[in-house]
């Protein structure tokens, strides 16, 4: 058996929507390059005894013979996708440094962070972008060469990033609920992501020498950690390089200074009006302990 999609509504936005469950799958399969997978029907897991996203194909026989009622996972990796997945847990406040007026949630996050790296761009502008049901967006974007690894909440505040060892739900697959996951707006290409981007996601090299020892009696609370967050986000001019210096130096003192902290204390100084250069080089020197007199 084989599939025509010839005679198909355009496939963009709503258009997608109204093609056959095979068309779809078709039409992400040939026309978009993506590797896919059957999800169990209803959900946003993958079928019960199968390999998920390990068992993505393109293969037109299994397109075809799809589970009855599965719903569709794209293999992000094998696809060569990075996508941005924001939630919208609106009851949850937003913790330092994302607790500034106007973000309630992880599309607020994201623009935010964005709008202050890369002023000149917009995501939203030329991505294909997939609303969840739970309000949230997918927003598609070609990964680099290597790809980067999949993350939960390491680029901004209810943001995931869906690459590497990751998939994302296909859209027009429908949940028990009822709620649909919806092209909101589906060019024929994903925007590469930029460097920045990719900088951010990719590990940073381990440090040369080992962090200050953690000691029990000192070991930060996670009150202590939002503390020091702040104090580096309203840092005023002429003070936030050595508010950076010592807030670093804390974690690591603290046995805190995990990737997840250092990543929260370089947006914290972003926020406070620090060059990512020199927020780099100031966190790397304070966590081997070289704290200027």
């Amino acid at each position: 058996m084989t599939t025509n999609l010839s005679d198909a509504p355009a496939v963009g936005g709503s258009g997608f929507l109204e093609l056959t469950p095979i068309q779809q799958r078709f039409a992400l399969a040939y026309d978009r390059g993506f590797y896919l997978f059957p999800l169990a029907p209803g959900k946003k897991t993958p079928m019960p005894g199968s390999r998920g996203f390990k068992d993505a194909t393109r293969d037109p026989k299994a397109i075809t013979d799809w589970p009855t009622g599965a719903g569709v996972g794209i293999a992000a990796g094998a696809s060569g996708l990075l996508v941005i997945d924001c939630d919208a847990h609106t009851t949850e406040p937003p913790p330092p440094p994302w607790d500034v007026p106007g973000i309630r949630d992880g599309e607020d996050a994201l623009a935010y962070l964005w709008h202050r790296i890369d002023p000149t761009s917009e995501p939203w502008a030329t991505a294909p972008i997939v609303s969840t049901p739970s309000g949230g967006v997918h927003i598609y974007l070609k990964a680099p060469v290597g790809g980067v690894p999949s993350s939960a909440g390491k680029l901004a505040w209810q943001v995931d990033i869906r690459a590497q060892g990751g998939y994302v739900v296909a859209p027009g697959t429908v949940l028990d609920d009822g709620g649909t996951y919806t092209p909101v707006h589906w060019p024929g290409k994903a925007p590469e992501a930029p460097q920045w981007l990719c900088e951010r996601l990719t590990p940073r090299p381990a440090p040369t020498t080992p962090l200050r020892r953690p000691y029990s009696a000192g070991m930060a609370t996670p009150r202590v950690v939002t503390g020091i967050l702040r104090a580096m986000a309203e840092a005023q001019p002429g003070k936030r390089n050595d508010v950076l210096n010592w807030a670093a130096y804390k974690l690591a003192e603290k046995g805190v200074a995990t990737a997840n902290n250092l990543e929260n204390l370089a947006v914290a100084a972003e926020h406070a009006g620090l060059d990512p250069a020199e927020i780099t080089r100031t966190i790397m020197s304070a966590t081997r302990g070289e704290v200027a007199a």
